[in-house]
């Protein structure tokens, strides 16, 4: 399971502090990520029955620098293969890591893929993944744009925390 957590700061500690210009400054950990303020942790938790286990983990240091789904398809090269030949891998992600390259690392690899994506996400046909809800079917695949690989698409509806 690979997620993007964010330990949310408050308080006052100079080396975590906020980005500024200053190079006397030390480079801040602290970012802002979907209205959160924290130490944003990309995490891979390997998940076996009634035990999930947080294996190995990236910090993501803002715009510039590696993605979180760059970073995830870095954790994923590091899972040993003594654990992947011995158990079926499924990797369960949220919406954060629906790119096409975090999709052809988790493809290159064999495993399955669970992962959140965006409603206006692109098809290759140019229609919004939305536009099935409509016309398309539970389990249909349909080819994402930039993709080579055909994906199976399933939907349901989260009740956002804004309201």
């Amino acid at each position: 399971m690979i997620d993007l957590t964010t330990l949310e700061k408050c308080g006052k500690f100079r080396h975590l502090g906020d980005p500024t210009e200053d190079e006397g400054t030390p480079n801040p950990w602290v970012r802002v990520l979907n209205g959160k303020r924290g130490l944003q942790i990309v995490m891979l938790y390997l998940v076996l029955e009634q035990w999930q286990v947080p294996w190995s983990f990236w910090i993501w240091h803002g715009k510039g620098t590696a993605s979180p789904s760059q970073l995830a398809c870095k954790l994923l090269a590091r899972v040993p293969k003594t654990l992947t030949k011995r158990f079926p891998v499924i990797v369960l992600a949220d919406t954060e890591f629906g790119t096409v390259e975090f999709l052809t690392a988790v493809r290159k690899r064999h495993w399955r893929a669970v992962v959140g994506m965006r409603c206006t996400r692109r098809m290759d046909t140019g229609k919004p993944l939305k536009s099935l809800y409509r016309q398309g079917k539970r389990g249909q695949q349909v080819r994402l744009a930039g993709m080579d690989a055909p994906l199976t698409v399933s939907w349901f509806w989260l009740k956002r925390s804004e309201g």
